[in-house]
Formats: C-alpha cells, structure tokens, sequence
C-alpha cells in the first residue's frame, strides 16, 4: 500500500485533478462491474421482456407463456456462452498478464452474473408463486 505524507498546509493546497481525470480513473477501477452488470441486464431485458406472471391468463390459455419460455430459454443459453466466453477470455488475459487479484475479481464478477442468469427463472417463480397465494 502507498502513503504520502503531507503537511497540513500542503494537504489543503494540493492542486485538485480535473473532473475528466476523476471519470477516466473511476471507469478504469469499476469498468469490469458496470460491463458485468450492463450484460446482465440487457439478456435479462431480453429474456423478460414479455410478462410472464400474467402471460397464462385471459384469452391465450397459456400460449403467450410458452412461447416466451422457449424464446427465455434461448436466450438464457446466449447469454450464458457470453458470459463463460468473455469471462474465461478476461480471466485468461489477467492470468496471462500476472494480475492474479484481477483475475480473483473477474472471476467473482462473471460467477455472481451467471448465477443471476440462472436463477432468475426460479425467482420469478418465487414472486408468482407470491403473488398467487394473495389473489392479486
């Protein structure tokens, strides 16, 4: 860890960085979390883009659900190869690179977006099971 020590004088007469320098610095150290989450919700926009808690009532009898299934399925399986290819290809760079705690939060990142992906179905199911139980 690097310290600097400053006067008191020095401390509240340092010159301060330009707002463009401060963006530039904060995208470098949180680029990866906002890639992460910005796919995330993009295949989750996708993929539930239809109403599937009410989908199955009214006039269809179910056929506006299943179909949105199917197309949710696939592009769960898009989505998914996404996330293990271009995770597995940052991992690998960082590796590469001898970034191993890049590498760590790359890793941590990708896992918690792909369990995301995968356990939105069951949690959607969750919350209509919810909403079942008080007639709503």
């Amino acid at each position: 860890m690097k310290t600097e020590v400053l006067s008191i004088k020095e401390f509240l007469h340092r010159e301060k960085e330009p707002f463009s320098l401060k963006i530039e610095k904060h995208f470098k150290k949180y680029g990866l979390v906002y890639r992460v989450i910005g796919t995330t919700v993009f295949i989750f926009a996708a993929g539930g883009g239809l109403d599937f808690a009410f989908a199955a009532d009214g006039y269809t009898n179910g056929i506006i659900d299943k179909e949105a299934e199917i197309v949710y399925k696939d592009l769960v399986d898009i989505g998914k190869w996404l996330i293990i290819g271009r995770g597995g290809w940052e991992i690998i760079t960082k590796v590469l690179s001898h970034d191993v705690e890049g590498a760590k939060k790359n890793f941590i990142g990708y896992l918690l977006a792909y369990v995301l992906l995968l356990a939105f179905p069951h949690l959607m199911d969750k919350v209509d099971g919810i909403f079942d139980r008080f007639g709503a």
